[in-house]
């Protein structure tokens, strides 16, 4: 699953952003389609699932990445471990 999540934090916010610009579209044929033909909201929903499954897809590795980086410790102490705590 590392290979997936958080190996290459750029192409997790990629994902993230494309995921946004699909959704934000989404959203406005949602509000459009409450004022003009009522059809319009069902593709605008569907963009919405698609886009924000891929944002969450993208914001999963980012976190993933984060997480990863805030458990693994430094050597602090890389040339003399005899002063290591």
């Amino acid at each position: 699953m590392t290979a997936i999540f958080g190996e290459d934090p750029r192409s997790s916010w990629r994902r993230f952003v494309a995921g946004l610009v699909i959704f934000i579209p989404g959203a406005g044929l949602i509000l459009f389609g409450m004022q003009a033909p009522h059809w319009l909201q069902i593709p605008g929903m569907l963009l919405c699932a698609i886009g924000f499954v891929t944002a969450m897809w993208g914001y999963a590795g980012l976190l993933w990445h984060r997480l990863r980086s805030a458990v693994r410790q430094p050597n602090v102490y890389p040339h003399n471990d005899k002063n290591a705590p």
